[in-house]
């Protein structure tokens, strides 16, 4: 009988897992079909591109072979790493190595004579570009492997680490090159999920300087869930020293209550900051006074479009979101997708609160009330609204 129930238990584990596999699949494909969305492939990357990622891997392998650098001297730990002046450090040795195609393809005869005549060591040059050097020196001490990613390798100063599933390790590696780097125009992590809240911080925390901070444009940690309250206490300082910051994007990733009116409060003050997303956050719990003050407070900027989906709002929530708008009249794009679901009752739905403010709320050009839970009731009152507006 013992048997019996392990054999069941045994063939049911493997199904689950092969439902699991075809789930995941079917997302695959359905996010690639209906997002516009589709796997790159070497081909779809520009010419300029794909010669900056070749170079790259040629420089990796190139300081791998110089083991004895002089560019950088390391002390205890890969994060203690220090620049000093090229030539004032000469190498001790240097690992012989035979030219590669590529190498001798590009000189002369006359200068391949010369070298096997004289029997030099080829000494393997230092690499060129100070971000890159210390990204591969810190990835060869942390024993990770490099990653070519357009930052990286130059290409560009937009921070785009999107959907990459990067390690906490991965990620220090590319916070420690940025004090090297003038300029970061856009900081995006989202999708990745296994970054903790500690890593996300670190990243912050190298954003936070002056000339980078003064800089930034766009700044996104979405997926991000294991995100939590040191990442929300450096993007509340971030907000509010990014004086040219537009996107900020914090879709499913949790706030805790006591963070959100800080935040609220930094987004408030922002001049440039037209885009906030705060999707699936946990904005709305607790006590509804609390939450009428933040969302009170957020509506006091300058945003133009907000994204409050997949949280929970009360009545008393939807009332004072309709009636901030209508007096504010900034807010020209809303999302409040499945924002009622957890407080119906047999009279109402929550947003039918909102929705008898709508009419006088004329700035407003999108609206998105998607799996509201709205009946009869709220399209009566949606349909008065529309035809005020």
């Amino acid at each position: 009988r013992f048997k019996e129930w392990v054999t069941s238990l045994m063939k049911m584990e493997k199904t689950c897992r092969e439902m699991e596999r075809q789930a995941r699949a079917s997302t695959v494909r359905f996010k690639y079909l209906y997002s516009g969305m589709h796997p790159t492939t070497p081909r779809d990357f520009s010419f300029q591109h794909r010669v900056r990622v070749v170079d790259f891997w040629y420089e990796y392998h190139k300081d791998a072979w110089n083991t004895k650098h002089p560019g950088l001297k390391r002390k205890g730990s890969a994060g203690s790493m220090k620049v000093a002046n090229p030539g004032s450090l000469p190498p001790q040795h240097h690992i012989k190595k035979q030219l590669s195609t590529r190498r001798m393809m590009s000189r002369s005869h006359t200068s391949l004579l010369r070298d096997a005549g004289s029997g030099a060591v080829c000494s393997l040059p230092p690499v060129d570009n100070a971000t890159r050097e210390r990204y591969l020196k810190l990835c060869n001490g942390l024993t990770a492997t490099p990653l070519p990613i357009p930052f990286v390798i130059g290409e560009t100063n937009d921070l785009d680490l999107a959907h990459l599933d990067l390690s906490d390790m991965e990620l220090l590696a590319v916070a420690e090159t940025l004090p090297t780097v003038d300029m970061v125009k856009k900081v995006d992590l989202h999708g990745n999920s296994l970054l903790s809240d500690k890593a996300v911080a670190q990243l912050l925390l190298r954003v936070l300087q002056p000339k980078l901070s003064s800089t930034l444009l766009e700044l996104s940690i979405a997926g991000c869930t294991r995100a939590g309250p040191q990442s929300m206490e450096r993007i509340v300082e971030l907000v509010s020293d990014a004086f040219n910051l537009r996107r900020l994007d914090l879709s499913q990733v949790k706030i805790e209550h006591y963070k959100l009116l800080p935040l609220c409060d930094a987004i408030s003050k922002g001049q440039t900051l037209s885009y906030v997303s705060l999707s699936g956050t946990g904005f709305g719990k607790g006590p509804s006074g609390f939450a009428c003050a933040c969302v009170t407070t957020l509506l006091q900027g300058h945003v133009a479009e907000l994204d409050l989906s997949w949280n929970q709002f009360s009545a008393e929530i939807f009332s004072c979101l309709g009636e901030t708008l209508a007096k504010r009249k900034m807010v020209k794009k809303l999302n409040i997708c499945n924002c009622s679901g957890g407080c119906i009752d047999s009279l109402s739905t929550p947003v039918n609160f909102y929705l008898e403010q709508l009419q006088m709320d004329s700035a407003l050009t999108s609206l998105d009330l998607s799996m509201s839970h709205m009946d009869y009731r709220s399209a009566l009152v949606l349909e008065d609204a529309l035809q005020n507006h």
